[in-house]
């Protein structure tokens, strides 16, 4: 099980109407040139930066930063608005606990995809463990043979009687999200291996009697850890 602690920060951009991106070119170079630099000296590692794209509205973005333990994360707390007062209407802020051995760390370029979907399962607490198995060993083997990337499965470090679990997903483009919804409906490719595809749809088929109700935002990938310094 990964021990680090992940905080999910998620921050609500002014805007004068949607096609207004000011608000977010600022805040990108501020977050890259002040903020960022902050939370790398601290102990922290900010692994990704999504933008709302549908589902969530494109003013509002989410963070996910790794820091080594709580203790950490509590000395280095700070407001974004010390940086970004004028451009942020809200900021709300949570910690997390990663149920699988992901994210890669460290995350690999050849994992970087253009969108990402941020899911949120709900489910009984008692579930919590079969839910991350049957992902981990069953589910992800099957998406990742159509290229899709899980890059984490995350769930608020506080158990409640019914509990968020959070799945971020990488593709490559709208098109490659929506054949994947398409690809469980036929038979099965040439190109998988029977026991990948099998246990796929049965773990798939498992984990889905075990989620009470889900929602799904998909988002514009703008920052990961492996993205290459910009000259």
């Amino acid at each position: 099980m990964n021990s680090y602690v992940f905080e999910e920060r998620w921050l609500d951009l002014k805007q004068s109407d949607l096609t207004d991106n000011t608000s977010f070119i600022t805040a990108f170079k501020k977050l890259k040139e002040e903020v960022w630099p902050r939370i790398t000296k601290s102990g922290g590692l900010v692994y990704c930066l999504l933008r709302g794209m549908i589902g969530t509205p494109p003013n509002r973005l989410v963070q996910i930063t790794r820091y080594p333990d709580v203790l950490t994360w509590e000395r280095e707390q700070f407001s974004f608005n010390e940086y970004l007062e004028d451009i942020i209407e809200t900021e709300e802020i949570r910690l997390l606990k990663a149920i699988t051995q992901r994210p890669k760390d460290p995350f690999p370029i050849e994992d970087r995809r253009t969108i990402y979907t941020y899911r949120r399962f709900y489910i009984n607490p008692e579930n919590l463990e079969e839910v991350a198995h049957l992902s981990y060993n069953g589910v992800w083997p099957l998406y990742e043979k159509w290229d899709v990337i899980t890059f984490g499965l995350f769930t608020p470090i506080d158990l409640t009687k019914e509990q968020e679990v959070i799945l971020i997903s990488g593709y490559n483009n709208l098109e490659h999200w929506e054949k994947t919804r398409v690809y469980l409906n036929k038979s099965r490719p040439e190109a998988i291996e029977e026991k990948i595809w099998n246990d796929g749809l049965s773990m798939l088929n498992k984990r889905s009697k075990l989620i009470k109700r889900t929602t799904v935002s998909t988002m514009w990938s703008h920052y990961f850890s492996c993205d290459p310094p910009k000259q």
